[in-house]
């Protein structure tokens, strides 16, 4: 029993360390590779190559989907994902949703209305956003017609997350199966670009680790209802969440050039290209170490964005909190990483340090760092 025990231990420490490997070293060629194809749209291109061009990045935006559910299946069957129960704002939440969501309901002519009135509820932030953001996905991708709303109601001392939309209904010997690994109802050509149909199979092992489950009731040619319930807050202090960093304004301070750490030589040059495209000045290095000496030298820098994975000694964060330690009046800084690490995140947020998953989108990016002379450019193609 000892020795199946010890097994089963190695069995998951294996396991999480290949998928802390693949989360970073599988994600960087595809980063690398999202921001050379950014770079191709500020080219002046006849109507065949911007054409190429939006054909190589609906292929990017289909491999990115389909990676990031492998990997966050992955870690829900390995389970490496713990939840971190703590007061979840649902207005905020609901504000972060309808900023990701609101753009592709009004594309695809259909109304995505949100319902909350000042709730918090007791759960992990990250995992109870990831629930209710694919159940909306979920529901504009089978609504073709009316809309889509997302509300919270009380309901046997629980707060319920409820999803209605108008769309084609689910069979009732479907109701079931629809939360199977690779199951989509709506897509037999499996087509790629509409994901590998893993979005309700996270949502339900996500659901399972808030000690919950996913309900749903539906009509066929009516719609579908989802509903997820989580117990109120019921403490007394609250500390509101920070907005996250794809709504926050420029963060780069006046002219000053930025700082570039990124030792990923691939993504360093795709990173120094957009720059470049942008008219930002900048410099960049490719470790921590060299980083910090330019910092220490006096030069001024008005942003420091670096990978939080470096070769060295020192991580992203520790080259953060090494020039804040040194450095009089030190700049804002964005670290990047592919590692879904709790305690980073933790810990960046504590010093206010913006914290980007890769692949990060070169307009996020490019709306965080602003113009020339840090002046924000339109949020257009980057």
């Amino acid at each position: 029993a000892e020795a199946a025990r010890q097994a089963a231990e190695q069995a998951n420490l294996a396991k999480s360390q290949f998928l802390a490997a693949a989360s970073h070293d599988l994600r960087q060629p595809l980063y690398a590779l999202g921001l050379f194809s950014s770079s191709l749209e500020d080219l002046r291109l006849d109507s065949g190559g911007r054409d190429v061009v939006r054909r190589i990045q609906d292929s990017i935006g289909a491999m990115e989907s389909s990676f990031e559910g492998l990997l966050d299946l992955s870690k829900l069957e390995a389970g490496i994902v713990k939840p971190r129960l703590e007061a979840v704002d649902v207005d905020a939440m609901f504000d972060r949703i309808s900023q990701v969501f609101l753009p592709l309901a009004i594309e695809r002519g259909l109304e995505l209305r949100f319902r909350s009135n000042g709730e918090r509820v007791l759960s992990d932030s990250a995992l109870l956003e990831q629930v209710t953001s694919n159940l909306v996905s979920n529901a504009l991708r089978a609504t073709s017609k009316g809309g889509v709303l997302l509300a919270v109601r009380p309901l046997g001392g629980d707060i319920c997350f409820e999803v209605w939309d108008t769309g084609s209904g689910i069979a009732p010997e479907d109701l079931t199966r629809i939360f199977d690994d690779y199951v989509q109802l709506d897509n037999p050509e499996r087509d790629r670009r509409r994901g590998l149909g893993l979005g309700l199979a996270i949502t339900r092992r996500s659901a399972a680790l808030l000690d919950s489950r996913i309900e749903v009731a539906s009509r066929l040619g009516r719609g579908s209802r989802f509903r997820l319930r989580q117990p109120p807050w019921a403490g007394d202090e609250y500390i509101p969440q920070r907005l996250p960093a794809e709504s926050a304004a420029p963060l780069r301070r006046g002219g000053d050039p930025l700082l570039l750490i990124e030792d990923d030589e691939d993504v360093r040059a795709a990173l120094c290209n957009l720059l470049s495209l942008w008219g930002v000045e900048f410099e960049a290095e490719a470790n921590a170490e060299a980083g910090l000496e330019r910092l220490a030298s006096g030069r001024r820098f008005g942003l420091v964005i670096t990978d939080q994975r470096l070769t060295g000694s020192m991580t992203g964060l520790d080259l953060i909190q090494s020039m804040r330690a040194q450095i009089p009046d030190p700049p804002p800084a964005i670290i990047i990483t592919g590692e879904i690490d709790s305690p980073l995140l933790g810990e960046a947020e504590k010093a206010g340090i913006v914290v980007m998953h890769k692949p990060v989108q070169a307009a996020r990016l490019r709306r965080l760092i602003g113009g020339p002379a840090g002046v924000e450019q339109a949020d257009g193609a980057a």
